[in-house]
């Protein structure tokens, strides 16, 4: 049974003067693959009523680092489609587990999602 899901989703990053970043993205899933995409920069000051909408370049100009949402929040869902396609497009007798091996590998590097 395939479990699925879509919404939104947001992650911020604090600044020293008060400021905050906040990256909102909408995503949808495939049990443990996501995909995000649409993802917008706020910038949030300490009245809610001057909040901007701002580039990825000027939020990583403001956090001195590139804010990002993870590789596996962004293209978890297209993970599990190549290696599907791999399995289905390799001729039969062939080593058809590897893409497993690498989602598996992915989770390791990245880490399993956790639920709470």
């Amino acid at each position: 049974m395939l479990f699925f899901g879509w919404g939104r989703r947001s992650k911020s990053w604090s600044l020293t003067n008060g400021q905050r970043i906040v990256a909102v993205w909408r995503y949808a899933h495939i049990v443990w693959y996501p995909l995000a995409w649409h993802i917008r920069y706020h910038l949030l000051n300490d009245s809610r009523s001057q909040d901007s909408v701002i580039t990825r370049h000027a939020a990583a100009a403001l956090l001195g680092t590139v804010p990002n949402i993870g590789l596996w929040q962004r293209y978890g869902m297209v993970l599990l489609f190549l290696a599907i396609f791999a399995m289905i497009a390799w001729p039969p007798g062939t080593i058809a587990f590897v893409p497993l091996l690498a989602i598996g590998v992915m989770y390791g590097l990245i880490g399993i999602p956790k639920f709470t």
